[in-house]
């Protein structure tokens, strides 16, 4: 095959001032396609009720599932922003391409945060509670044993 035959690609850094210019265009498009995201999710949550709960009921309510539509949402961004980096760096645009995959790993870590928060937030942590019970005395025995055998040594 002759020199003549090969198909042209563009030597590195053929771009010059195009290749990171574009990189931190497309960032800043990421960071807008976000914060839209973002704004409408709030937008979603504001809508609805806090869920109170019927008073007249003893037991406490179960707690709600996890919503995954801000998790699904910010990690097709990320999936987005890494499609759009590897078409980059297949074509020859190393340093859009290399912004473009670092978004992409921030994104889908805040997707990950975003979908923990919502899961601890959704399920708090059961409040202690003490398996102390003081008992005729009012005070604990420190020998580990029960209140009886303390009782009269004052400790």
């Amino acid at each position: 095959m002759s020199a003549d035959t090969a198909p042209h690609r563009p030597a590195a850094g053929a771009h010059g001032w195009a290749d990171p210019l574009t990189g931190l265009l497309l960032l800043v498009l990421d960071a807008a396609a976000c914060v839209v995201a973002a704004f409408m999710l709030a937008m979603r949550e504001w809508g609805r009720g806090a869920g109170a709960q019927d008073p007249k009921s003893p037991e406490p309510p179960e707690p709600p599932p996890v919503d995954w539509v801000p998790t699904v949402t910010v990690g097709a961004i990320a999936l987005l922003a890494a499609a759009v980096g590897v078409a980059l760096l297949c074509n020859n645009w190393p340093f859009a391409g290399s912004f473009q995959l670092v978004a992409a790993l921030v994104i889908c870590l805040a997707a990950v945060v975003l979908a923990r928060e919502d899961y601890r937030e959704r399920h708090p942590e059961p409040t202690p509670t003490s398996s102390y019970d003081p008992g005729v005395t009012g005070h604990q025995c420190l020998s580990g044993g029960d209140n009886s055998e303390c009782q009269d040594s004052g400790g």
